[in-house]
């Protein structure tokens, strides 16, 4: 303990207080997602600049990729020894179409 003015403060409470006003300075990370749905501007921006990078009409990866492809994935349920489902394909459905806002 510091004796200061006829006070006594603990340690950890000048620790603390100097850990707390240390953080109280301005970040460059962005604020936590609000609790909705919707993309926030640093995903929207984020995703822009990495879409902005890609070039899709280059179809050669897509064509790399499907080489030496032994098989399609299943499009039924694989089942473990005791007939547990492991893992079904139609969980997946909802993958169709154009991607929300809020996916990289």
């Amino acid at each position: 303990m510091r004796r200061h003015s006829g006070l006594i403060i603990p340690l950890s409470t000048l620790l603390t207080s100097a850990m707390l006003l240390g953080a109280c300075g301005q970040s460059d990370q962005p604020p936590p997602a609000p609790d909705s749905s919707e993309a926030t501007k640093y995903t929207l921006a984020g995703n822009n600049s990495y879409a902005k990078k890609l070039d899709l009409a280059n179809q050669q990866d897509f064509d790399d990729a499907g080489k030496g492809l032994i098989a399609a994935a299943p499009t039924t349920p694989i089942l473990d020894s005791t007939g547990e489902v492991v893992w079904d394909p139609a969980n997946y459905e909802f993958i169709q179409g154009e991607s929300p806002a809020t996916v990289n």
